[in-house]
């Protein structure tokens, strides 16, 4: 629940992850967070704070890269970079702001291989 849109609106390159022990979150679920501020009892929280969809998931790849100094190789998908991203159940650009959080993961494939299926198998 920090401060996202106002690093933005002040050029800050800011990102987001969920890979420790202080965030152990699902990405959607903070996604979620950043784009409709509310808390789970659906109170507003930080309302000024709120950032677009784009913007919540330009800081879970893009920037995320760059801080890592990764952007050569991951944060985006393009010829010559690690193929790294989820296939989701739904559009997360057009369902309402309110569902993000419910979105199903359907694949994660890392660096090309299918490693998680909404099935559980692993191939």
């Amino acid at each position: 629940m920090f401060a996202a849109k106002l690093f933005l609106d002040n050029e800050v390159i800011v990102s987001a992850h969920s890979d420790h022990p202080c965030a152990p979150f699902r990405p959607l679920m903070a996604i979620h967070s950043l784009v409709n501020r509310k808390t789970k009892l659906g109170r507003d929280i930080g309302k000024s704070q709120k950032i677009s969809v784009v913007e919540a998931l330009k800081l879970y790849t893009i920037n995320a890269a760059y801080h890592s100094f990764d952007e050569n190789s991951l944060g985006s998908i393009e010829v010559g970079k690690l193929a790294d991203f989820v296939i989701l159940g739904e559009d997360i650009l057009s369902i309402p702001h309110e569902n993000i959080i419910d979105i199903p993961i359907i694949m994660t494939i890392i660096e090309g291989r299918i490693v998680y299926q909404q099935d559980n198998s692993i191939q």
